[in-house]
Formats: C-alpha cells, structure tokens, sequence
C-alpha cells in the first residue's frame, strides 16, 4: 500500500473566531457586524476554494473539518478537485485554533499513521500550495513550521506573552528557551513526516487538556493558546525544527508569485 501525505485545515463558523478584534490578527472572511460579528462566515467559496484548487494538481489528500458547511457547498467545492475531503466535526470545548488539532490527531489515528507519509497542517484563508509536499523525504524527528515576524519573548496575545502563560502553566525550561532569542513559529502552517508529527499533535494534545480550566487560559487568553503551545512544544520537545524558506514563504509578505517553496502564508 502507497502511503498518502495529508494537508489538513479547518473551516469553523460556528464559534466566534478567538482573533477577532486582535490588530495583529489580520484575520478575512469574518462577518463585520450583526449578532455574528467575529464568526467566520459560512458557504464562502473565497475562504477554501483557492487553498482547494491549490492542492488539486499535487499528489496529495486535502482535508478539510467543518462544523457548518452546506451539503450543496460541500458538493460545489468537490468539483474543483476530486481530492479533497470534507469531514464534519462537533465543536469542543477549546478555541477554533486549539481544537484543530484535536480534529488532526483523531483523523491520523482513524487513517493510521503506517499508512501516511507526510503530514502538513495549515490555515485555509490565506495559504497556498506552491509545490508538490509530498516530494519531501523528512526525517524523523524534524519539524517545519512557517516563520513569523517576532521573536518568540516579542509576541502576545490580547497582552499575554510566553512567560506569563509558560509561568502559569507550568511548563519547563523556560530560562533555556527564552536565552535563545527564538524566532516565533507559527501555527499557520506546520509539516512532518507521519510519526513525528503525529508524537507532536500527542504532546500537543495532552498539555492543552491540562490547562482547561487554567482561569489565565480561559479568561485572558480567550482559551486560545496554540501559538504558544506550539512554541513551546517545538522548542522543548523536538531538537530539529526548521521556519521559513524552503518550506513556506516570508510571512505577511503575500508572495503568491513564489514557486521555490511549498507552501506560501499571506
């Protein structure tokens, strides 16, 4: 049996989407005003059909969790590209952004990661697939992440930074990375090969449960914390972690032109 390489994201309405408001958001496809306002509108064909036919000439399974798509939507998006698979999901108990990853370990573990090559997880609304990721031969072990434009003690969510969740959390290490002027990954888009990233989604898993009812994570973070989960996984779990290019392209710099990396984010 061939094994298959995943590119996984999500289309969530149904909650208000946690960056909402965030001026560092930068966030489309939100509902502007109205009793929805901060929800990612639904039946949107600009929010995933780009990121679909992006997909749709690589040897690749593209799929997509929902929690409120239309049959007739759904149908429509299908006949961009015979590839992709729409699977729906009941909402959970953390932010749209926290529970991806819930929705990717679940879906690896049914597939069975003996059967999956790649595994690449990304935003929907603003990234595209420029090369073929299932041509990388990744080792065990490594990670790939798009780069951001902060240094790791440089970013904050609503005014939370990394020491005050890594603090309350208590997450170790803190002195180690942090003395490395880390770079911010970003959960934006994220690739291993099966076993890796599938012992990361495990780790990211089990300490995201732990701080459910963390009253710094639910009130002031807005139970939004995969940026810093992430980081803090990546940097403390994992020795081989590689941002940026050849992999995704310069963040927030829309170079949708690019085609010397596989994946370009804003």
């Amino acid at each position: 049996m061939v094994k298959k390489t995943y590119v996984m994201s999500c289309y969530l309405s149904l909650k208000r989407h946690p960056q909402a408001g965030d001026p560092q958001g930068g966030i489309g496809g939100l509902i502007p005003h109205g009793k929805r306002t901060g929800h990612v509108k639904a039946n949107n064909a600009n929010y995933c059909s780009p990121w679909i036919q992006s997909l749709s000439n690589f040897d690749v399974v593209p799929v997509i969790f929902h929690d409120n798509l239309t049959e007739s939507f759904v149908n429509r998006q299908l006949e961009l590209s015979n590839k992709v698979k729409f699977v729906k999901v009941d909402i959970g108990p953390y932010s749209n952004n926290d529970q991806r990853f819930f929705y990717y370990k679940e879906f690896i573990e049914k597939v069975g990661t003996q059967n999956v090559k790649n595994v690449f997880t990304t935003d929907l609304w603003d990234v595209l697939c420029k090369k073929d990721p299932s041509k990388l031969d990744i080792e065990d072990g490594k990670l790939f992440f798009c780069e951001d434009t902060f240094l790791l003690n440089e970013y904050n969510f609503h005014g939370v930074k990394f020491d005050t969740v890594h603090k309350s959390e208590n997450w170790t290490n803190l002195n180690t990375i942090l003395s490395k002027n880390f770079k911010l990954l970003n959960a934006g888009v994220i690739g291993g090969n099966a076993h890796t990233f599938y012992n990361f989604l495990e780790i990211f898993t089990e300490i995201r449960k732990k701080s459910h009812h963390s009253k710094l994570v639910r009130s002031r973070c807005k139970n939004n914390i995969n940026m810093f989960l992430v980081n803090y996984i990546a940097r403390n779990f994992f020795t081989s972690v590689e941002s940026g290019y050849p992999f995704c392209s310069d963040y927030k710099q829309y170079q949708t032109y690019r085609d010397d990396v596989y994946f370009c984010h804003k």
